[in-house]
Formats: C-alpha cells, structure tokens, sequence
C-alpha cells in the first residue's frame, strides 16, 4: 500500500495519489532527454566546436543533482512507507495462472484449473 503523503481526489475518497513515482518519472524523462542532446552533439561531430560545451556541461549539471534529488525523496517518501497488501497478494497467487503449469496437471486437469482460476 502507498503511503498517504499527498490527499486523494474529492471524487475519490481514500483514493492515494503515487505523486513520487510520477515525479521520478518526470525526472528520468528530463534525464535522458539532456543526455540525447548530449549524445546529438557527439554524433554530429560537433566535439570540436566549443560553442556547444556551454550547454553539454549545462545538461550534466542540471541532471545530476535532479536524480539524487529525486531518488532521495522517492525512498523517503514512498519506499519506507509502502506496505504490501497481504491479502491483494494472496488473492492474485490464488489465481495465478502460472500454478496450472507448476502443479505439473495434465491437459485436462489442467484446463478445468484454468476455467476454475478465471472465474475467480
């Protein structure tokens, strides 16, 4: 379960928003985005061209301290919070499709397993 650090919807109460996971998200997108810049600047031999280090060292500047930012408040804030659901868990082992196979059944068996897991 996600902790509840940011309030839910009014639509939805008791509705968790995982707005962590998303800012991480949003983090790594602006990452690789400068590091493709970066990677564009290498490909199109522009190495020589010193107009452009600005901006390279710019990228790197910028994206380094955002990912330990991000990765710090995404174990303080949601990492240490988060709790499995037992029960949720427990219900989707139950009717797991991959037991059929690891039970070893045969074909028949097996399917009547099948029919019997997706009707819940």
């Amino acid at each position: 379960m996600i902790p509840e650090n940011e309030p839910g919807s009014s639509i939805m109460p008791g509705k968790v928003n995982p707005t962590q996971a998303e800012a991480l998200t949003m983090i790594a997108v602006q990452v690789m985005a400068n590091d493709v810049a970066v990677r564009l600047r290498r490909c199109r031999r522009l190495s020589r061209d010193e107009r452009l280090k600005p901006l390279m060292i710019q990228y790197i500047a910028h994206s380094t301290p955002s990912m330990t930012d991000g990765c710090i408040n995404f174990r303080k804030f949601l990492v240490e919070g988060t709790r499995p659901n037992l029960k949720k868990i427990k219900e989707y082992v139950d009717r797991s499709l991959m037991l059929v196979y690891r039970a070893g059944a045969g074909d028949r068996l097996r399917q009547g397993i099948q029919d019997r897991a997706l009707r819940g």
